[in-house]
């Protein structure tokens, strides 16, 4: 028995030993060529990266888990050759392929990887990751294709007098954009885990000389009701840009966006047959609009204008979004302009010697048909362009909105009308002149008028009693002259700031004209202080400057935002 009892210790710690110091299962090695994808580059170029020599790629057997890494097999080239050993792969198991070899991680049936929050903006080479199956042996070969993991959005920042210094990028509805991604392999739906991507530049963007671009790399995913990015400048100022369109952010695809405009102050200046955006703050220190400009755009492209209009106003409507543009010339249009896009959402023809216009609410429009025409046109985009009413004003040069009264101004000669909307839900909409206000003994000549407060309108013309300008109150009805401008003969636009005490405006007529006609211009003058005089043509005057814009018979100008 004590042999017996030996003998089967001894076979039991034998089996113990076998069992201990078996193998794990082998690891099956199979070849792959793998192919880089083409990316974006920040100039919004494509390129296909390639292969170095003995560069390591990773493979991750999506069935056990199990990973390998592999050098390639060739260089300078798209396409090179690995041969992964995995453990325990099996002929057929589907295996995920990737570059660098440690981008790449597998954890609860997911691949994980990083895609950072915070950024510099500066271009790098992405992730690249494909799918391909386990091969027979080492010598069949599997085919993977790689393609970027993240999108790429390139945001431009229109040019003016400031440096960006960082960026924030946010989905509207909140969604994730990067951080931890985790790729679910059944479905090949993204995750990600941080809310924003913060971008801080090694080395400020200046903006001064041109537009400027940004990238950010974003996680593959859907933002449903589009995304905002913050920027701030080396000032510490901030400015947003927000886009309400959805937007799939495709691995590897690129978003790029139209200009996002900064806060700096903007000017609008119409006359022949273009508007010119500029910067203010660039034209006021070099004197002239053209290295500051902005954006353009001309009515001779489209075939209701041509290079003989003659354009006289240029209104910033819908929160700067669009351009309600009117010309004299020609065939006397209107017509409200899509800004950037410069394409053209509504216009109308046959508006006799059209000074200005006006959008009122539900997007009806009112025109002043000046001398000749000598009247207020409604019309409603709704039901094309014919007219819906007119209403009588001789000279009839320009027409404002006060949302606060809800009421309609209009001016021509020595006169200024109050207009209520009637039956405007319906369908036969119509104006009411409810009060006329002559402006003799303040202003005379009237050409134009803009809203300058919730209850206050500046108008503008030539002198009566002394004065060219004064300003409507719609309460008390009162009307109160703006000294700046006493004397100056043939006041053709008015911009007019009362909480700063600053004005923007042109003027034109015979013997001061710098223009191609007695009411054009090239220059839009400003003041930092309309209770000081001008003195002559306001040389020397330390509150008074002016900019040229002599390539056009300038008729106004426009403050876009103050």
């Amino acid at each position: 028995m004590g042999i017996l009892k030996s003998g089967v210790l001894a076979l039991a710690s034998l089996l113990l030993l076998v069992s201990c110091t078996e193998k794990p299962e082998p690891a099956q090695t199979s070849k792959m060529t793998l192919t880089f994808g083409k990316y974006y580059t920040e100039k919004g170029t494509v390129k296909t990266p390639l292969w170095s020599g003995g560069a390591l790629a990773g493979a991750i057997d999506i069935e056990n888990g199990k990973g390998a890494t592999a050098k390639a097999l060739g260089s300078d080239d798209p396409s090179a050759i690995f041969l992964f050993s995995i453990e325990g792969a099996k002929t057929g198991d589907r295996i995920a392929c990737f570059y660098p070899s440690d981008a790449v991680t597998y954890k609860d049936g997911f691949l994980v990887m990083q895609l950072p929050a915070n950024q510099d903006g500066s271009e790098k080479a992405p992730v690249q990751l494909g799918f391909g199956k386990m091969s027979a042996s080492a010598y069949a070969g599997t085919p993977v294709n790689l393609g970027v993991v993240p999108c790429m959005l390139r945001s431009t920042i229109q040019k003016g007098s400031f440096s960006i210094a960082s960026a924030e990028l946010r989905a509207i509805g909140g969604e994730k954009l990067a951080g931890l991604l985790m790729l679910d392999p059944a479905t090949n739906k993204y995750t990600a885990s941080d809310a924003a991507v913060n971008v801080k530049l090694k080395t400020p963007l200046d903006c001064r000389y041109a537009d400027q671009n940004m990238i950010f790399y974003v996680a593959p995913v859907a933002a449903a009701h589009g995304f905002t990015i913050k920027y701030t400048t080396t000032d510490g100022d901030t400015f947003t840009q927000r886009i309400e369109t959805p937007t799939e952010f495709v691995s590897g695809g690129i978003v790029e966006t139209d200009p996002a405009a900064s806060s700096a102050r903007k000017l609008v200046a119409c006359g022949s047959d273009k508007l010119y955006l500029f910067d203010a703050k660039i034209a006021h220190e070099e004197g002239t609009y053209k290295n500051a400009l902005l954006w353009s755009w001309s009515s001779s492209k489209f075939n209701f204008g041509s290079s003989k209009d003659h354009i006289d106003d240029c209104k910033v409507v819908n929160d700067g979004k669009q351009f309600l543009v009117t010309c004299s010339n020609g065939n006397s249009w209107c017509a409200l302009v899509n800004y950037p896009a410069g394409t053209v959402a509504f216009s109308v023809t046959g508006v006799t010697n059209a000074h200005s216009s006006e959008l009122l609410p539900k997007g009806r429009i009112v025109a002043a048909s000046s001398d000749g025409g000598d009247k207020v046109v409604l019309y409603d985009p709704e039901r094309g362009s014919s007219v819906v009413a007119s209403y009588p004003l001789s000279s009839c040069h320009g027409v404002v909105w006060v949302p606060s009264a809800q009421r309609l101004y209009a001016i021509g000669g020595s006169t200024l009308q109050e207009y209520s909307l009637v039956d405007w839900d319906g369908s036969n909409p119509s104006l009411r002149l409810e009060a006329s206000y002559s402006t003799t003994g303040n202003v005379g000549g009237l050409h134009d008028m803009t809203l300058c407060s919730e209850d206050e309108i500046i108008l503008a013309g030539s002198n009566n009693g002394g004065h060219s300008c004064a300003i409507f109150n719609t309460v008390s009805k009162k009307f109160t002259p703006v000294n700046h401008f006493n004397g100056i003969a043939g006041m053709k636009s008015i911009n007019y700031n009362p909480a700063t005490g600053e004005a923007y405006y042109t003027y034109a007529a015979s013997g001061t004209s710098e223009g191609g006609y007695d009411w054009s211009s090239h220059k839009v003058r400003y003041t930092s202080d309309t209770t000081k005089p001008v003195s002559g043509d306001g040389t020397g005057s330390s509150n008074w400057s002016y900019i040229w814009v002599d390539d056009i018979n300038m008729y106004k100008v426009r403050v876009y935002n103050w």
